[in-house]
């Protein structure tokens, strides 16, 4: 058996595949990494993952030169809005290359961005499927919003343009109001988002107590910067959340999954603080206004009150202008009966007086001695009887006009 050294036997196949594979093909793949060289090539690993298991079931590493490099992600930025970047799946022109050093991997010469749309689109729409599927998609747009939003946990990066206009915003309102924040800080872009916004999201669920919402927010930038607020994990995250999250991520004609099952979504990060400093606003007004209906009702007690106070002494002044004349006719009334009754206890106690006095007179000794009659005394008693007296005994004989002295001479039954 003829023995081949390495370099010959990769040069072998070298010749083989260039022959065999001698045109560009069309290739769908997913991009596992990439890098770039100083001099502006592009090195890629791309991949394919079985549709059931999810695992690895191909693999090759490619290259994009840099002058190639250059003309083809511009194009493909202008049609995705992305730059080529791990994760995304695309369908690039390649040809077949083997180097007995490198070994083998593809030269990509051409790009068509439009499969990448509609795997991006694809993607999402699963992502949003899947939510509502599982009755999530709505969950954090049921929490209800404070009128005052008082202490709020931001998830941005810290070096963030957005987040600096969002805090500038909410601080020097012209209003003066107060507020209570908090930054967690967090990528807002990229694959890192990908994994560190469930996270932040999950160290803030832990003091949710402390804070009455969480505004995710970003500065501007391209609509391939908005991918993280696609990836499924995030949007799971957001919609199990505890609090109402609030987004503004920068963007006016591009709305992510994240913004649509947020409980609030507004553009920008100033336009969350604005909206923040609104709502405080009318909960000024409100408790201004509350204030105002509680002066004026009791104003209005207070003036019933004394309305009332009036009434009741006008209605008294009148009862006792009416009540003088009408008790000084009963008064009157009263006296006349009782001097009636008096007059009629006089007059029938004077008949009885007159009768008395009339019987009296009629019983007076006096008055039956006028009418001729006479009584007998003999030392100081009244004689009744011939049997009290003897003969020759002195008797007095009581007249009504004076009293006379008689001698018994002689007594007869």
């Amino acid at each position: 058996m003829e023995i081949y050294s390495l370099y010959e036997i990769n040069n072998l196949i070298h010749t083989v595949l260039s022959k065999s594979f001698n045109k560009t093909y069309l290739v769908t793949a997913e991009i596992n990494q990439m890098g770039f060289s100083p001099t502006g090539h592009a090195y890629l690993d791309l991949m394919e993952k079985d549709a059931i298991s999810g695992h690895i079931k191909a693999q090759i590493r490619a290259t994009i030169w840099a002058n190639v490099y250059r003309t083809l992600n511009a194009y493909f930025q202008q049609v995705t809005g992305r730059n080529l970047e791990k994760g995304l799946k695309i369908l690039v022109e390649a040809t077949v290359q083997f180097h007995e050093i490198y070994g083998l991997s593809l030269s990509i010469c051409g790009i068509k961005p439009e499969y990448t749309v509609g795997e991006i689109e694809i993607q999402r729409q699963k992502t949003i499927e899947k939510l509502q599927k599982q009755g999530l998609y709505d969950k954090n747009k049921r929490h209800k919003l404070p009128m005052l939003i008082k202490n709020i946990a931001i998830i941005s990066s810290e070096n963030a343009a957005g987040y600096g206009d969002f805090i500038n915003q909410l601080t020097f309102n012209i209003q003066g109001f107060k507020f209570n924040t908090v930054l967690f800080n967090s990528p807002v872009q990229g694959a890192e988002a990908e994994k560190k916004l469930p996270l932040q999201l999950d160290k803030i669920a832990k003091y949710s107590h402390l804070f009455d919402c969480v505004a995710i927010i970003r500065g501007g930038g391209s609509k391939g910067d908005l991918a993280c607020f696609d990836d499924y994990n995030v949007c799971e995250a957001i919609c199990n959340f505890p609090l109402p999250i609030i987004t503004g991520i920068g963007h006016d004609r591009d709305v992510s999954i994240a913004d649509e099952v947020a409980c609030v979504h507004l553009k920008t990060p100033t336009a969350v603080a604005q909206f923040i400093v609104d709502r405080a606003d009318q909960c000024k007004s409100l408790i201004d206004n509350q204030v105002e209906n509680i002066k004026n009702s009791i104003k209005n007690v207070l003036q019933r009150a004394e309305q009332r106070k009036n009434e009741t002494i006008f209605r008294i002044i009148t009862s006792l202008k009416n009540f003088v004349p009408t008790k000084k006719h009963n008064v009157e009334t009263l006296t006349l009966k009782i001097s009636n009754n008096l007059q009629n206890i006089i007059t029938n106690n004077l008949h009885k007086v007159e009768n008395i006095e009339l019987k009296t007179e009629l019983k007076n000794p006096i008055t039956i001695l006028k009418k001729g009659y006479s009584y007998t005394m003999q030392n100081g008693k009244v004689v009744n009887s011939i049997k009290d007296i003897k003969k020759g005994e002195k008797l007095s004989i009581i007249y009504y006009d004076g009293t006379a002295t008689a001698e018994i001479k002689a007594i007869e039954k």
